[in-house]
């Protein structure tokens, strides 16, 4: 029998990896199951099932993810694992059974969790929901952008869908260097500086002088927080220690800067200014600290420089490391509202809380600052292009922004933090609602498929008639079963057929088609009929 194959979409926990060597183990098939490697490739797309999808790296979920895949709906890819879920329930009892009633019992609850699959009627108006609610989010996400970036990510969507070989709006392509990278990209330069006979007025290289000076900086936001808090005795001398051994380093790091920046002591004479005697309130003097004539003069061996790029790493680590400390908080309260409870439990987590949004802060804070040196170096027509003004309604976690889109409303413009998570929104966005679409046209197919199906099993019960059997008692029975299961699957067929057939029919398919024709006539253009 010669079969059209179209496509068939692989839903597999490691599809990146069971994909790559498809055709030689499709060679290796007896002849009648193999398919020409053209035909495979062409045919066979593999996706990850999205509850696995965090596990694996960027640059592996975009190319599998289901939600890119069109046709697709809102399958998740999860059937087994929606079993499992089910079945973890009735652990507890069936663990105490016999293992022929323990298999009776879960024999029911998977036929069970099987006809439920079939009754799509719930499901359908979910969708249709879905539908409804992603339209509004869309409409309202759009009313907070500007037409600008709107107009260029719909560009990218349609030319990246038109011709996959086109830059994937998916993927971030910006690569942000960290201050680890930035700082052996410096001591690289130097070394092959070094090697074509550059001379070094110190032992110390240049870029090695300006990271010890932005440690030190680090150390000494590190020990004012620890001034903040209620320290005891032991708190109080390792916190001592901590400030000797600090100064020990500064003095250290003015022999070398001496070197770098030269006649940086008599221009610090020169100043009229109030200076603390706390080590943590020392300034430093680093090149952004100067004025920028004074810089040019001061500062030798290109340490204004080097300081810059080293800013730059360290604010965006300082991003990164707000994305993660707001995902994981975020991730907490969900946990703490669902699964907590108990005044023991409960102080726990606000003391971890308290915890966190400090480190949280100091995040913030130390971007800040970096930025403001930063701002002193390259100028803000520069920055803006690449590091923005970090507000405090920025520090937020996605989902207070966007849950139920009623964030949206909230913040009309997006921070910092989360553009880049915003654009990702954006470019969904339409792809949301045609998902949703999918999902019910799917569905709808689904119920034609079932009523054909019933028609087809009564059929099957009807035909069993030419029973042979020396006990004719026996034959009856059988006939009479058969023709009781082909009235089950008829009176099944009228049930399914008045209740998808009718009313409900023509409202879910009322719905689909008023949301088809949105979408096709103006996939983003909601603004308008918002009014």
């Amino acid at each position: 029998m010669s079969l059209l194959l179209l496509s068939v979409v692989i839903s597999y926990d490691i599809a990146c990896q069971w994909k790559l060597n498809l055709t030689k183990r499709m060679n290796g098939l007896p002849e009648h199951l193999q398919m020409p490697a053209a035909v495979a490739l062409a045919a066979f797309i593999s996706g990850i099932p999205k509850f696995h999808c965090p596990a694996h790296k960027e640059k592996c979920v975009i190319p599998h993810s289901l939600n890119l895949m069109p046709g697709i709906g809102r399958t998740d890819g999860e059937g087994i694992e929606h079993n499992w879920a089910e079945i973890n329930r009735v652990a507890n009892s069936t663990k105490e059974m016999g293992a022929s009633y323990r298999h009776d019992v879960l024999d029911d609850h998977f036929g069970h969790h099987n006809w439920r699959k079939t009754l799509t009627t719930e499901k359908i108006a979910k969708c249709c929901q879905g539908m409804r609610h992603h339209q509004s989010f869309l409409r309202d996400f759009n009313s907070a952008i500007d037409d600008a970036h709107q107009g260029e990510w719909t560009a990218m969507i349609e030319a990246w869908e038109c011709d996959k070989s086109s830059p994937n709006p998916y993927v971030h392509s910006k690569i942000s260097l960290s201050e680890a990278q930035v700082c052996a990209n410096l001591m690289d330069n130097e070394k092959i500086a070094i090697s074509n006979g550059h001379q070094l007025p110190h032992e110390m290289t240049p870029s090695s002088f300006i990271n010890m000076g932005l440690v030190l900086e680090d150390a000494q936001r590190r020990i004012k927080s620890d001034l903040t808090r209620s320290l005891g005795a032991n708190g109080h001398t390792e916190l001592h220690q901590r400030q000797v051994m600090l100064q020990r380093q500064i003095a250290h790091f003015r022999v070398i800067q001496r070197v770098y920046m030269v006649g940086i002591e008599n221009w610090i004479e020169e100043q009229d200014m109030n200076l603390s005697d706390d080590i943590e309130d020392e300034l430093l003097w680093l090149p952004s600290t100067l004025p920028p004539s004074d810089r040019e003069v001061i500062c030798t061996n290109n340490v204004a420089h080097i300081e810059a790029e080293l800013h730059k790493g360290q604010c965006c680590d300082s991003l990164d490391k707000l994305h993660r400390q707001l995902h994981t908080r975020s991730h907490f309260v969900k946990h703490h509202n669902l699964d907590l409870r108990g005044q023991k439990a409960n102080t726990h987590a606000s003391s971890f809380l308290a915890r966190f949004n400090s480190k949280i802060n100091a995040a913030a804070e130390k971007y800040r600052v970096t930025r403001s040196a930063l701002l002193e170096l390259v100028g803000i027509s520069e920055l803006d292009k690449e590091f923005q003004y970090l507000e405090a309604r920025d520090i937020v976690a996605p989902v207070d922004m966007v849950s139920g889109g009623k964030g949206i409303r909230r913040h009309r413009g997006f921070g910092l933090l989360w553009e880049f998570r915003m654009m990702k929104v954006m470019r969904n966005g339409p792809s949301l609602v045609q998902w949703w679409n999918e999902e019910v046209l799917l569905l709808k197919e689904e119920m034609r498929r079932t009523r054909q199906f019933l028609a087809w099993r009564a059929q099957q019960w009807q035909s069993v008639t030419n029973l042979s059997h020396q006990d004719m008692q026996i034959v009856a029975g059988a006939i009479a079963y058969a023709h009781r299961q082909a009235a089950v699957q008829h009176a099944l067929l009228a049930r399914f057929t008045f209740l998808w057939g009718t009313g409900a029919d023509a409202d879910i398919t009322a719905a689909a088609d008023e949301l088809t024709e949105c979408f096709v006539e103006d996939e983003v253009n909601f603004d308008d009929e918002e009014g």
